[in-house]
C-alpha cells in the first residue's frame, strides 16, 4: 500500500520523512513544535487555524478566536470564543459591544466609564447626589429651584420677580390682601410702607394699608406725624400741603410741567429749547416766512407787509398798499395793487373778486373756485340747478296750509253769525213770554201795581 508522507522500507512498514511522525502504518503527519492551539499542523511547524479562529501575530502556533465587529466588538473586553466576548470589570455586553455601567444610573448625563457620568450640556455634577447632573442656571435661583438649564421654578408662595431675572418674590393672595401702599415680605405677609398702617376691611374681608395722613399724600411720603414729605424732584403745591407737584428747572414756558423736568407744550406750540415751547404757525394755515409767529397760527408780518388770505385760505405776508387793496397785494410798489392768486378784476379801480372755473349762474362766486348757490338751487357738476321736487313740494305744502286757514276762518265766522242770530231770537222769545204772563195775570188776578201796568203796556 502507499505510504503517505513517508517511504516504504519493508512490506507493510513506512519510514516517515524528516519532520513527520507516524500516525499509522501507512500515514505520517507533520510535526509542529510547540503544538498548534485551536488549529491543526498542516506542515512542518505550520499551523492551520480552525473555523472561527485566526493566526496570532505573536505566536505562530496559536490561533486566537475571531470576533466580527458587526456581531461582537470586544473593546473593553476579550474575545474568548468566535463572536463571543467577556467584558472587563465595570462593563456589560449590550447589543454587540461592552459598555460601561454606572450604579445608580446616570440622570441628565451619559455613563462614559464605570461609575463615571458625563453630564449633558447645561448640566453639572451634583455635589451631594452620586451620578446625578443638576441643571445650571446663570444666577442663583432666589426663592426658587433650578429645574432646567436657565429655568427657575418658584417655590410655593412665591412668584416670578418683575425686576430681577431668575428670582422669585413673595406673593400675597389678592383675594385677601391689597398690596397697594405696601409690599409682600413673605408668602401672605404684608408690610406697609412708611406712613401707612395695616388694617382689615370688614366690607371686603381684605387686609390693606391705610395712610396715616388724611387726605392721602400725592407724590409724597406720609410721615409718622401725619404730614406729607414730597418725593425727590417734587415740591409742595400752593393749594394743598398734601399734594406735591413735579419740579421743572428752568420753569416751563408756554407749557405745563407734567413730571420732573418734563414739560408738555400747549396746543399750538412746539419744543425749542430746554423746557421752552415756542408758538407754531402751521404752513397749511398761515405762511409766516416774512413775519413772526407770536401765537398759535398767529403771525405778525414784518414792517411794510400785511397779512392776507390767499388761495386755499392760506394767509401770507404781502407788501402793504397805500390804499385799501381788497383781495390783493402790492408786490413792487405801495401804489400798485395786484390780485391774490384765485382773484381777478376787470378794471384798475375795481376790487379783486374771486374767480370760479364755471360761471355761477343762479349763484355767486364767494371764494376762488367756490360757488355758493341761491336759495332753491343746489350745486351739481359746477353749476347751480333748481331743486324742482323740493320747490313743488314746498309750494304744495304752502298752498294746502293757506287753504286750510281760509276754510277754518270761514267756518268760524259762520258759527259766530249763527250764534248771534240764535241768541237774539232767544232773548226776543223770552221777552214776549214775560209780557204774556203779565197780561194773563191782569185779566185773572188784577194788577194794582202801576209799574206792572206800565211794563205790560
Amino acid at each position: 500500500s502507499q505510504c503517505i508522507r513517508g517511504v516504504c522500507t519493508s512490506p507493510g512498514k513506512c519510514s516517515c520523512l524528516p519532520g513527520h511522525m507516524r500516525r499509522s502504518d501507512t500515514e505520517c503527519v507533520p510535526v509542529c513544535d510547540p503544538p498548534c492551539v485551536n488549529g491543526e499542523c498542516i506542515a512542518l511547524n505550520i499551523c492551520g487555524c480552525n473555523h472561527g479562529y485566526e493566526q496570532s501575530t505573536k505566536f505562530p502556533h496559536v490561533c486566537n478566536p475571531r470576533c466580527d465587529p458587526e456581531i461582537a466588538e470586544c473593546g473593553n473586553g476579550e474575545c474568548v470564543e468566535p463572536n463571543r466576548c467577556i467584558c472587563e470589570e465595570g462593563y456589560i455586553f449590550r447589543g454587540y459591544r461592552c459598555v460601561p455601567t454606572c450604579d445608580p444610573a446616570c440622570i441628565n448625563g451619559d455613563c462614559t466609564k464605570p461609575n463615571t457620568c458625563t453630564c449633558e450640556e447645561g448640566f453639572s455634577r451634583s455635589s451631594t447626589k452620586p451620578n446625578v447632573c443638576d441643571p445650571i442656571c446663570e444666577s442663583d435661583c432666589q426663592n426658587a429651584t433650578c429645574v432646567a438649564p436657565k429655568t427657575c421654578h418658584c417655590l410655593h408662595g412665591y412668584r416670578p420677580s418683575r425686576t430681577a431675572p431668575n428670582s422669585c418674590e413673595p406673593s400675597c393672595d389678592p383675594n385677601y390682601f391689597n398690596t397697594s401702599n405696601g409690599q409682600c415680605t413673605a408668602p401672605n405677609v404684608l408690610r406697609c410702607n412708611e406712613g401707612f398702617l395695616l388694617k382689615h376691611s370688614q366690607e371686603s374681608n381684605r387686609i390693606y394699608c391705610k395712610s396715616r395722613c388724611s387726605p392721602e399724600c400725592v407724590n409724597a411720603h406720609c410721615l409718622p406725624d401725619g404730614t406729607c414729605r414730597c418725593l425727590p424732584e417734587f415740591i409742595p403745591a400752593e393749594e394743598s400741603p398734601h399734594i406735591c407737584e413735579p419740579l421743572c428747572d428752568p420753569p416751563c414756558e408756554n407749557s405745563t410741567c407734567i413730571g420732573p423736568n418734563q414739560c408738555k407744550c400747549w396746543d399750538g406750540y412746539q419744543p425749542t429749547l430746554e423746557n421752552v415751547c415756542a408758538p407754531f404757525c402751521d404752513p397749511a394755515v398761515v405762511d409766516c416766512s416774512n413775519g413772526s409767529c407770536v401765537n398759535a397760527n398767529t403771525c405778525i408780518c414784518d414792517a411794510g407787509l400785511e397779512l392776507l388770505a390767499a388761495e386755499l385760505n392760506v394767509s401770507s405776508c404781502y407788501p402793504a398798499c397805500v390804499e385799501h387793496c381788497t383781495n390783493g397785494f402790492c408786490p413792487t410798489s405801495a401804489e400798485v395793487c395786484e390780485c391774490l392768486p384765485g382773484y381777478n378784476r376787470t378794471t384798475v379801480d375795481e376790487d379783486c373778486t374771486p374767480v370760479c372755473e364755471y360761471m355761477c349762474l343762479n349763484g355767486a362766486c364767494t371764494a376762488p373756485g367756490v360757488c355758493t348757490c341761491d336759495v332753491g338751487f343746489v350745486l351739481q357738476n359746477g353749476t347751480c340747478e333748481l331743486v324742482w321736487e323740493e320747490s313743488r313740494s314746498s309750494l304744495s305744502q304752502s298752498s294746502t296750509m293757506w287753504l286750510l286757514v281760509i276754510i277754518l276762518s270761514f267756518c268760524s265766522a259762520l258759527y259766530i253769525v249763527r250764534l248771534f242770530v240764535f241768541m237774539k231770537k232767544k232773548i226776543s222769545d223770552e221777552n214776549n213770554e214775560e209780557k204774556y204772563r203779565v197780561i194773563v195775570r191782569y185779566f185773572t188776578e188784577g194788577i194794582t201795581n202801576p209799574a206792572e201796568k206800565e211794563e205790560m203796556l
